[in-house]
């Protein structure tokens, strides 16, 4: 089974409370997150992380930061591989500004994954904690799991 987490709210939070965070320093890991995806390692599963960074099109970050934020929690938890997605269609700045079939709620990221590991969507399912996040999964036709539920927070 393919796991394809979202990472803002989902796998980490803002040292600062506020969200999502926009450097490496504020990027924290959720507790209990590390230790649920090391019991699917160790159960034979796949992980991956998938996860829209609009604030380079805003230019709050730059890709390779976005794309550093991102691959430093895949790293923790172990997983295969990520997706991300830089574009936001009201950015400021003009290279990002944009529509993407890779931007949530759109499936693409998803489907990127899932063809990188070669599973279909009946061997996949996706974490997350936005209504974005859900409609993604769905478009997809993946198993959605709120995140809350999947790591049992009250």
């Amino acid at each position: 089974m393919l796991y394809i987490f979202d990472k803002d709210g989902t796998l980490v939070q803002d040292i600062d409370g506020k969200r999502p965070p926009n450097k490496l320093s504020e990027q924290k890991p959720i507790a209990g997150v590390l230790e649920k995806c090391q019991a699917l390692i160790a159960d034979g599963h796949l992980l991956a992380v998938a996860s829209n960074q609009g604030g380079v099109a805003f230019g709050y970050i730059t890709a390779a930061e976005a794309h550093e934020m991102v691959k430093q929690i895949a790293d923790y938890i172990g997983a295969t591989t990520y997706a991300v997605c830089v574009t936001h269609p009201n950015g400021k700045r003009k290279a990002a500004r944009r529509e993407s079939r890779f931007r949530k709620p759109d499936s693409g990221m998803i489907d990127y994954l899932m063809d990188a590991f070669g599973v279909l969507p009946s061997e996949t399912v996706y974490i997350g904690d936005l209504g974005t996040d859900q409609q993604a999964a769905e478009a997809a036709g993946v198993k959605f799991i709120w995140a809350k539920d999947f790591f049992g927070w009250a």
